[in-house]
């Protein structure tokens, strides 16, 4: 389950690199970095809040009980000015290094 949680905390933080919320200026990068973790954080609360509803046998572990205790509402912790609406995902040319040839 602590893997599941891991792959929710870098998805979230591959999608604010998608959307551009990383910004290269050393400047900006700190507060920047908090607000990829907030997100993060978020994003695994509201993966464990869905664990929640779904699996009655789930127990979060410590970490995962403070990722509640600081989301307990999951996305919806997040203040205002950290949500935002992904881009939409424009695909490349087919690969044939993939075996694709054809889209």
């Amino acid at each position: 389950m602590i893997l599941i949680c891991n792959l929710v905390f870098l998805a979230s933080q591959t999608r604010d690199a998608y959307n551009n919320k990383i910004p290269e200026e050393e400047t900006s990068r700190k507060k920047a970095a908090e607000n990829v973790n907030k997100r993060a954080h978020a994003f695994e609360a509201e993966f464990l809040l869905t664990l929640q509803q779904n699996c009655n046998d789930f127990i979060p572990n410590k970490y995962q009980q403070k990722a509640l205790k600081c989301f307990p509402k999951g996305l919806d912790s997040l203040e205002p000015e950290l949500r935002y609406d992904t881009r939409s995902f424009m695909p490349g040319p087919p690969s044939p290094i993939l075996g694709i040839t054809q889209a």
